[in-house]
């Protein structure tokens, strides 16, 4: 007998077809305007928000969603990857310059000398005066930064044919920062490129590690310090002048670095635990940790700090969907409730069903591959952290969820941990290239493939499959944020635990 409900009625499925909060953005200098991406009915678009009256105006239309742009930071023009509608691959576009307070109107193209394009980042610089992009087309891989009024001939242009993310600038743009990918054996971690835009000159390289997870540069004139992190901890890095500092903290368990204060001489921080998590700030000319201890409890997955005193932080527990609450940045008090895509959570909230089923990593943090999972699996309220060891011992039936690089050490793991079944995310076939021959664990296993093209057959497990004969094998697209495809990927995971119970 099913131990979970598949039907087209299951109570699981509400939460999935909630309004959903793909991302935010506040403009830098404007910070009672900001832009949303969301889904409140025809799929996500963008929607320019009123900070102060909590009100969306959607500036993007049409059945195709509209899920990459930004806001510049004047607040004044909101920059979107339109959909081609000339046909092609689905995801190809072409950012427009859209007007935040107008109507509709089809906006100015950014590069019209460009085909059509796949993105996943744009920004502008703080003082405003350039703006970053990058494009994926049949030309490859590609960064611009060119201006934000003119437009034109950009002043730096970066090819590479590794993954990478940017261009990030620096206050004025003077300094254009690329994390550029290092490779499969450290898909987590960038190495950090700076370049002076105006001459194109590589300034700086630098390579920690299994890499670092980028941030930001502080928002200040002439400040040219990078903020990002890695396993070790929080480190900032002058482009300008190569020189690495690391924030040393005396805590059990990591922080991760959410945002510069405007005067640059604080660091927001989020410490992840197995019960949500923690909000600190941190005063860098004396390494002063102080944590905002009136926080609600639950995840946090972005927060800013405003000019106005406060912090803007992106909240959910098990019986909130996501939503944005201002905080005082001094305690971590709520101030108010600044957006949120649900009038009222549920008077009875039912948790999910798999909440406290997966000892799971989290899926945020993550660039690229993870999306149309993450979107899913946060939704379903799986996004809120690792169990605990004693929940393991006490005999919960457990099943452990892993990610790329993650998986080996999991299915070790696994083994001691008494589990009841794996789930595996593999992004572009990289199980492919482990090693498993030795792995004790001989339990259920679920395979979420990810792929971008769902009309090319799975990419074969070779080796893992004659390992694993019973595994399952589910294929998803790796960037679709559409609300049957959340549905689907859920189902598989209720379908799996299930057959394994």
């Amino acid at each position: 007998m099913s131990r979970f409900d598949l039907s087209a009625s299951a109570s699981w499925r509400a939460p999935l077809r909630r309004a959903l909060l793909g991302w935010w953005q506040v403009a830098q200098g404007q910070p009672e305007r900001g832009l949303v991406c969301a889904n409140l009915g025809d799929g996500f678009h963008l929607h320019a928000w009123d900070v102060t009256s909590r009100t969306l105006r959607q500036k993007t239309h049409g059945l195709r969603p509209v899920v990459q742009g930004a806001i510049s930071a004047d607040g004044q023009v909101v920059y979107a990857l339109i959909p081609d509608e000339q046909g092609g691959a689905e995801g190809l576009g072409r950012y427009r310059r859209l007007s935040w307070e107008g109507g509709l109107n089809p906006g100015r193209d950014l590069a019209p000398q460009l085909s059509p394009y796949i993105s996943f980042y744009i920004d502008e610089c703080a003082s405003g005066r350039l703006l970053g992009f990058m494009a994926l087309n049949e030309g490859g891989f590609q960064m611009f930064v060119l201006d934000s009024q003119a437009g034109g001939a950009p002043h730096l242009r970066y090819e590479g044919g590794d993954f990478a993310l940017g261009p990030f600038l620096s206050y004025d743009g003077e300094v254009s920062l690329v994390a550029v990918g290092l490779g499969e054996e450290a898909e987590r971690g960038f190495a950090l490129e700076a370049y002076d835009t105006r001459t194109g000159a590589l300034l700086h390289r630098l390579s920690e590690g299994e890499g670092l997870l980028p941030v930001g540069f502080a928002s200040r004139p002439h400040d040219m310090r990078f903020l990002a992190y890695d396993a070790a901890g929080v480190a900032w890095w002058n482009a300008r002048t190569g020189e690495l500092r690391r924030l040393n903290i005396g805590l059990d368990s990591p922080l991760v670095p959410l945002d510069w204060s405007n005067d640059a001489t604080r660091l927001l921080l989020r410490q992840d635990g197995p019960d949500g998590a923690a909000l600190w700030l941190c005063r860098l000319a004396d390494g002063q940790l102080s944590p905002l201890s009136s926080a609600p409890q639950g995840h946090y997955e972005r927060a800013v700090l405003t000019s106005h005193g406060t912090i803007l932080a992106e909240h959910q527990d098990a019986a909130t969907p996501p939503r944005l609450l201002e905080l005082d940045d001094s305690t971590g008090s709520v101030q108010r409730l600044a957006l949120a895509l649900d009038d009222e959570p549920p008077a009875h909230p039912e948790p999910a069903p798999l909440a406290r089923l997966l000892l799971s990593e989290s899926l945020w943090g993550r660039p690229g591959r993870y999306h149309g999972l993450g979107l899913a699996l946060r939704a379903a309220g799986l996004a809120l952290g690792r169990l605990s060891t004693p929940e393991v011992s006490a005999g919960l039936p457990t099943f452990a969820l892993a990610l790329g690089d993650s998986v080996l050490e999991t299915v070790e793991r696994a083994a001691t941990l008494n589990l009841r079944g794996l789930i595996l995310v593999d992004p572009s076939a990289r199980l492919l290239r482990l090693d498993v021959g030795a792995l004790a664990w001989l339990g259920p296993v679920l395979i979420l493939q990810a792929e971008d093209d769902l009309q090319r057959p799975p990419l074969p497990l070779g080796g893992l499959l004659a390992r694993w004969p019973s595994a399952l094998l589910q294929h998803y697209a790796a960037h679709d944020p559409r609300r049957p495809a959340q549905e689907a990927i859920v189902a598989a995971l209720l379908r799996f635990v299930d057959r394994a119970l």
